[in-house]
């Protein structure tokens, strides 16, 4: 059974195309957009660049490669296949550019010059390849594109536009009514869609846009990186632009993820924007198409609308809101491992394209995130025991995994950790498995991020509710892989004449290969709860619900079907709440809570918050003053000590425009210490909280733990030198 073709195809239109030749019309089409590319970059035309450097990152390398490789380009697992080419492809040549001209007189691949030569070099090259191989892939027709004109198409392009719109009305007006709104449209969206159930089409376009303006949503109402890794891996990709290559023994290891330190720069000068915007904008539109590529992988298994939902599970959770919005090496590891299980099944239908993916795919995990790679290499080899259980012992004929799957990303995993960085990404694994090992050895107390997790009392409404929707949604995930396995051994229990052929199709998976990688996935879990991981909560939720999402709705469904309750329509009103909850949206507009998005209630918070909820706003939220005090520190006392709070440690703007690279933050304050050595800043924060937190990393659940009042704060014998509202620095003691 054809991956794509599961559920209805994506009409194949008679009347495809006026041009004959699709090889010649893509190789005009590439062409042309390479000359127009080159005349923005020469005139200066930098929207027109942005648009086509985007592409030619991004999207037509991976048509070029996959077009050459025979694969037609007319079903929509087109459109993450070629995504990841493009982003293996980019990594790929700008690591070997950065390797070969490190010490010669070659144009470095991250200066203008030298990236126009190397990846417009190579750009020619696969434009050769690909007009010398011949093959003509079949294109969408004018039937396949008329097939989007539906008001869930326009619905869900509205919506995106007014996420848009939101987030700028909330950065530069300080109104969060229509962000409100828009997350509000955006959670009844899919209750909408599933009782209307439109065509196939329809449901991965609304379901794809969906995820893109939940991403988007997040990512541009705080473009300066305050929130997650986006600091650090904004100060990695900083030190490749700076240098002007890539250097593979830069001893970090985040420096092992070419995401940060060849991507991003590629983004940013292909786009002639800043590095910023890499992380901000063009993360969010390549992550989404993981959206297509779970609707496609869990469709081949169940009905068109558990794909849906599936994909809705994910994108309304929190990890997908807020974590994988703002970790790129994390959420592009994750691509790259849903793409990757989307070619071990379509491998056997569409021959050496979907082989050549899957390859790319699980050699460009390693390179992409230090923890995924293994974590992936878990969930495969549980995949593959599966596998052969089911063989052995139930007379099965699944082979969709094989050990060379393993044995090549378990090389490819191994040789790069130790040669990139120095040797430490493997290093950081080995110190992370002695370290589990030796607190379960040596101690009974040990404990996890997830255990302190699950016991500790949470002091918002918002997340005491996001706490049990973890626990319910993985629960309901294992239940429905004991009734997935039950439906396989025993598939007369959920024949058509005892339950319904409707009830049947919507909650037995077609394949055992598909139970296996949902058993892997579950694997996953137990490591959140295993002493001194800290891969973190969000990261395996997020993970593991990729491929385990379609259990969980099969649980619904079979309890919703008890109970005599319309179960799609029933489930999606459910995630509809869920996502008003984890989006912050009842918080800002009701509760007024701590929240997994404080942005969103900024305009209350900064007027009537408490110290709780304003302590987590400023966690991620820095104001123009702020940002003048960062200025000012850098210009004026660069290489001098200076002390101050955790909550916000200085920064400077030009850290965000590709002008330096970020330094280490600056000493936290000390009780009881006079810090008569070097500058004190306090920041608005600090006034409205009323004291100073001297926590590195500090979350709201641990407030007021480590902190000094401000009136303990030694600003006697010192000159006030800076002063913007709330925002004062001080002088060392005379």
């Amino acid at each position: 059974m054809s991956l794509q073709h599961k559920g209805g195809a994506w009409a194949k239109s008679s009347l495809r195309s006026c041009v004959h030749d699709n090889n010649a019309a893509i190789v005009t089409f590439a062409s042309f957009g390479a000359v127009l590319y080159t005349l923005s970059v020469t005139i200066g035309a930098s929207p027109l660049q942005s648009g086509l450097g985007f592409l030619l990152v991004a999207v037509m390398p991976g048509v070029l490669i996959l077009g050459a490789l025979g694969r037609d380009l007319d079903d929509w697992l087109v459109i993450p296949y070629v995504v990841v080419i493009s982003l293996a492809y980019t990594m790929a040549v700008g690591a070997l550019a950065s390797v070969t001209t490190h010490g010669a007189s070659i144009p470095s691949p991250f200066r203008p010059l030298g990236f126009y030569l190397w990846y417009g070099g190579g750009f020619a090259i696969l434009l050769v390849l690909f007009r010398l191989r011949g093959f003509s892939p079949a294109l969408p027709g004018s039937a396949d594109i008329r097939t989007l004109k539906s008001r869930h198409t326009a619905l869900a392009v509205f919506l995106l536009l007014n996420v848009v719109l939101g987030a700028w009305l909330l950065n530069d007006y300080n109104t969060n009514s229509a962000l409100i709104a828009t997350l509000v449209l955006i959670s009844l969206t899919p209750l909408f869609v599933v009782l209307d159930n439109p065509d196939r089409p329809s449901q991965i376009v609304s379901a794809w846009l969906l995820s893109l303006a939940l991403l988007l949503q997040n990512t541009l109402i705080d473009i300066n990186l305050q929130a997650g890794d986006g600091r650090f891996e904004h100060s990695l990709g900083m030190v490749s632009l700076i240098r002007g290559y890539y250097d593979p023994m830069m001893l970090s290891v985040r420096a092992t993820s070419l995401r940060l330190t060849v991507l991003n720069p590629a983004f940013s000068l292909a786009t002639e924007t800043d590095l910023s915007i890499a992380a901000t904008v063009f993360h969010p539109l390549t992550l989404s198409v993981i959206a297509i590529g779970v609707f496609i992988l869990v469709e081949r298994q169940y009905s068109t609308r558990v794909a849906y939902l599936s994909v809705i599970v994910v994108a309304f959770s929190v990890p997908w809101l807020n974590t994988m919005s703002r970790n790129t090496r994390t959420a592009t590891a994750l691509l790259f491992a849903v793409v990757a299980v989307c070619a071990l099944f379509d491998a056997s239908d569409n021959g050496v394209g979907a082989s050549v993916v899957l390859i790319l795919s699980l050699c460009s995990i390693p390179a992409t995130h230090y923890g995924a790679a293994p974590m992936f290499l878990v969930l495969l080899t549980v995949a593959l025991v599966s596998q052969w259980l089911w063989n052995t012992f139930f007379n099965g004929s699944e082979h969709i995994l094989q050990v060379r799957h393993l044995l090549s990303m378990g090389l490819v995993l191994g040789g790069w950790f130790l040669y990139a960085a120095q040797g430490s990404g493997f290093e950081f694994m080995v110190l992370a498995v002695a370290k589990m090992v030796a607190s379960l050895l040596g101690s009974t107390t040990a404990t996890s991020q997830a255990g302190t997790g699950a016991s500790l009392a949470m002091p918002s409404l918002t997340y005491q509710i996001i706490k049990i929707e973890y626990i319910v949604v993985l629960g309901f995930a294992a239940i429905g892989l004991v009734i997935g396995f039950t439906g396989l051994v025993w598939p007369e229990r959920f024949s058509g004449e005892r339950m319904g052929e409707h009830v049947a199709s919507d909650i037995l998976p077609a394949e055992f290969g598909y139970y296996a990688i949902g058993a892997g996935a579950a694997c996953l879990v137990p490591l959140a709860f295993l002493p001194k991981v800290g891969l973190g909560i969000p990261r395996i939720f997020v993970f593991s619900m990729l491929f385990l999402a379609p259990f969980a709705i099969l649980t619904a469904v079979a309890g919703l079907r008890r109970v005599r309750a319309p179960p799609m329509a029933t489930i999606a009103a459910v995630l509809a709440v869920l996502l008003l909850i984890n989006s912050g949206g009842i918080a800002a507009a009701v509760t007024h809570d701590n929240s997994p998005q404080p942005y969103l209630d900024k305009p209350y918070r900064l007027e009537h918050g408490s110290e709780n909820t304003i302590y987590e706003l400023y966690r991620v939220y820095r104001s123009d003053r702020g940002w003048s005090s960062s200025d000012w520190l850098y210009n004026y006392a660069r290489g001098e000590q200076l002390y101050g709070s955790g909550v916000q440690p200085p920064m400077r703007t030009s850290e965000l425009t590709g002008r330096s690279p970020l330094e280490r933050p600056s000493p936290l304050m000390e009780p009881n210490a006079t810090m008569c050595d070097g500058f004190i800043r306090l920041t608005p924060g600090d006034y409205q909280i009323g004291e100073v937190v001297i926590t590195h990393h500090p979350n709201f659940v641990y407030y007021g733990n480590q902190s000094i009042p401000l009136n303990a704060v030694p600003t006697e014998g010192r000159n006030k030198v800076f002063a913007a509202g709330q925002t004062n620095v001080y002088t060392p003691c005379k």
